[in-house]
């Protein structure tokens, strides 16, 4: 069995929006319940978005390659033996990635959100996703692979659990 899930139109790059994306969402319930699976998104630089409807049929071409690079990628999963190293896979590729584009195994970059909620004169909000920051990219990281054209699958752990031991915050809360 395999959930994937997307694909999205919209990045879901970086630690903020892996842990805020609906996609991701999806993904990471399958994993909870041992269920592999994929979640897949498209990028997008500010300049593509402009003027793209993205609740209108005109859009469906733009999902043409991403749609044969998840194929490619679920094949993969069917064929390999991932073990139990991660939980699943977000993949992110630009909107004009190919089958046969560069991918690197990356990690999440991290970058705080930023503000989502903006006041309007009527006293209401509005939603706006703010820009991916492309200062001090860090090689290994998803927002780098993607900046230079390539397609980034990143493993993700759904255990929270700290990378270090535990060992020193025992030994702290020892005195409590």
């Amino acid at each position: 069995k395999l959930v994937v899930s997307g694909i999205n139109l919209g990045v879901n790059a970086g630690h903020a929006r892996i842990l805020s994306s609906g996609t991701l969402g999806a993904a990471m319930e399958a994993s909870i319940e041992g269920v592999r699976s994929l979640a897949s998104s498209i990028y997008l630089t500010p300049s593509e978005k402009k003027g793209v409807n993205f609740f209108s049929p005109k859009t469906y071409p733009l999902f043409k390659n991403p749609a044969k690079i998840t194929f490619k990628l679920v094949r993969k999963i069917f064929e390999l033996d991932f073990g139990k190293d991660f939980d699943l896979l977000t993949m992110n590729m630009g909107v004009h990635a190919k089958p046969d584009s560069d991918i690197e195994v990356t990690r999440p970059f991290k970058a705080p959100y930023g503000q989502l909620f903006y006041p309007t004169k009527k006293g209401r909000f509005f939603h706006k996703n703010p820009s991916l920051g492309t200062k001090d990219m860090v090689d290994g990281t998803d927002l780098k692979a993607l900046k230079e054209g390539r397609i980034s699958i990143t493993p993700v752990g759904l255990d929270l659990l700290p990378r270090g031991s535990t060992k020193n915050l025992e030994d702290a809360l020892q005195v409590w």
